[in-house]
Parts: structure tokens; sequence; C-alpha cells
């Protein structure tokens, strides 16, 4: 009977340890993709300073880091899928920057920050559903 009340508290701490740091990490995945929605608000701004891409490139860097970062946390294939299709944009948006500045590609970064803010905006707010 005893061995039955230690083995059942060990399981109980065990499981309530599991089930806190699975919030730890959902909370931290939220504030990621928080964050890589701003990140993407930031991708106009950083064209328009007309450094042949340097800000651009160094934005297109951290969002690439904070998808990683979401596909190994996140375990949903939708969200997957959308992740590689933001990285498609990325590559695209990379390609853009690495061009001279004009109004047709201002307008075409303005569109792919449109893609990368609402592609973040909706795994945060899935996130936000399934915690």
């Amino acid at each position: 009977m005893f061995k039955r009340v230690i083995l059942s508290t060990i399981l109980a701490i065990g499981l309530s340890a599991t089930a806190a740091l699975a919030g730890e990490n959902s909370n931290y995945l939220l504030q990621l993709a928080s964050k890589q929605e701003r990140l993407s608000h930031n991708i106009v701004t950083a064209y328009s300073k007309r450094d042949r891409g340097t800000s651009v490139l160094a934005v297109v860097d951290a969002l690439e880091s904070g998808h990683s970062k979401l596909r190994s946390g996140i375990h949903n294939p939708d969200i997957a899928y959308l992740l590689v299709y933001l990285n498609h944009r990325l590559d695209d948006l990379r390609a853009v920057a690495k061009k001279p500045y004009s109004s047709q590609n201002a307008r075409l970064v303005a569109d792919i920050s449109a893609s990368l803010s609402e592609g973040s905006r909706y795994i945060a707010r899935s996130l936000k559903h399934a915690s």
C-alpha cells in the first residue's frame, strides 16, 4: 500500500512537471510568433533605408531563425506547411532586397511583408487557441 502511494505521488509530480513545461513551451512559442509578426512589420522600414538590403537581410535572418524554432516546437502539419511557405517568401524577399531600390520593388517588399505578417498572426492565433 505504501509503495502504491509513493508510486502514485511520483507519477503525479512527473505529470504536473511535464504539463508545466509544456505550458512554458507554448508561452515561449506564442511570444516567438508574436515577435515574428512584429519583425514582419519592420521589413518595409528596413527596405526604405536603401542600404543595399543589409537592413532587410538582417530582418530576414532573424525571421528565418524564428521560423526554425517554431518548426521544431510546433507539431501541427498545417503550421509546418505554412512555415515552409513563409520561408519561400523569405527567399523571395532576400532576392528583392539584393536588387537596387525601386518603387516596384518597394511594392513587392510590402506585399511579402504583409504575407509574412499574416502568416505569423495565424500561427500566434493557433497557438493561443491550442493553449
